[in-house]
């Protein structure tokens, strides 16, 4: 049977175990921040997140035609930016794409802010 003995949020010390009752206690969302908080939540496993990947599209150079050759020849585009040799790619594109996907690779690509239309100066 549950407990079904009633915690003031006060009362820090049976946050998450209450005391006497036998039975472990149904965190909510205000217990689980706590927890974390203090660093004794589960580690992190997971692979570190990658910020501001660009479409494959957008790289100079990869227009319709060549970005479906290399999504049929080479892999997916995640795989293509990420994880398939730089020398599998130069062999099915060439160096200059390769040097830009190397780039983004490194976390070195430099991404102009720029709008629509006409620019000038």
């Amino acid at each position: 049977m549950p407990c079904l003995r009633i915690f003031s949020p006060r009362a820090h010390s049976c946050v998450f175990l209450p005391p006497g009752c036998g039975s472990g206690m149904i965190l909510g969302v205000w217990d689980r921040i706590r927890q974390i908080a203090d660093g004794s939540g589960a580690e992190q496993t997971r692979p570190p997140y990658k910020a501001h990947v660009p479409p494959l599209q957008l790289l100079p150079g990869i227009g319709p035609k060549t970005y479906g050759r290399m999504i049929s020849e080479i892999g997916t585009e995640i795989d293509i930016l990420y994880n398939i040799p730089l020398q599998e790619i130069r062999a099915a594109v060439g160096a200059a794409i390769t040097e830009q996907i190397a780039a983004v690779r490194a976390g070195s690509l430099s991404i102009l802010r720029w709008g629509g239309g006409n620019m000038e100066g």
